[in-house]
């Protein structure tokens, strides 16, 4: 029984040290800041949306705003309000690699929190590019939409690409958007701040 115990807590010991070590590392690659190259003339706007957990990428659209966020379908769907979290919730979220939904809400205006940011062209056609890939499709190639499931009235899920993990969080999403539209970034961060911070005046 001694034995036991004692693997149970070299276990638990061994888990915990991971877990330090993946804030330390996150931290450390979040504070590692991508800059861009991209030349003018930046005279088109894209925002970030960030609700001090989740940030959402906004893209003006017809005179719109088109918010666009990435992340798991046990958080979104199943676990709508921080009430309704669970550890159980929580782990299959972070340990079980979820089945992943877009979530796309819509704005008549803009809102006085979010964050511009000023882009060219051609990174404005990168990153539109990049989220409409993140919508898992159909075989008449249209979106893939769960009925009823929105938070309010003008909000929508759909089926997405990928999966969600520890590693592949809806900031690492967002990050790994903007770094690959060729616009400032970390080098990867799982944290809302990581994407924010970048953009802040």
């Amino acid at each position: 029984m001694k034995k036991i115990l004692k693997w149970v807590f070299y276990a638990l010991i061994a888990k915990i040290m991971l877990f330090i070590s993946f804030i330390i590392l996150s931290l450390i690659l979040t504070y590692i800041t991508v800059d861009s190259d991209a030349q003018g003339p930046f005279n088109k706007e894209i925002y970030l949306s960030d609700n001090g957990i989740h940030v959402d990428l906004v893209i003006p659209d017809n005179g719109k705003y088109i918010a666009y966020g990435w992340g798991s379908e046990i958080f979104y769907i199943n676990t709508p309000t921080w009430d309704e979290l669970t550890i159980s919730n929580a782990y299959k979220a972070l340990f079980t690699e979820p089945s992943s939904v877009m979530h796309v809400t819509t704005y008549n205006q803009i809102e006085s929190s979010w964050i511009k940011i000023e882009v060219n062209e051609k990174q404005l056609s990168n990153i539109k590019r990049l989220i409409n890939k993140s919508f898992k499709l159909d075989d008449n190639k249209n979106r893939i939409r769960f009925e009823g499931a929105g938070y309010y009235h003008n909000d929508e899920f759909y089926k997405a690409v990928g999966r969600y993990s520890f590693f592949r969080t809806c900031n690492s999403w967002t990050n790994e958007l903007l770094k690959k539209s060729n616009i400032k970034s970390c080098y990867w961060t799982p944290y809302s701040f990581g994407v924010v911070n970048n953009h802040k005046n």
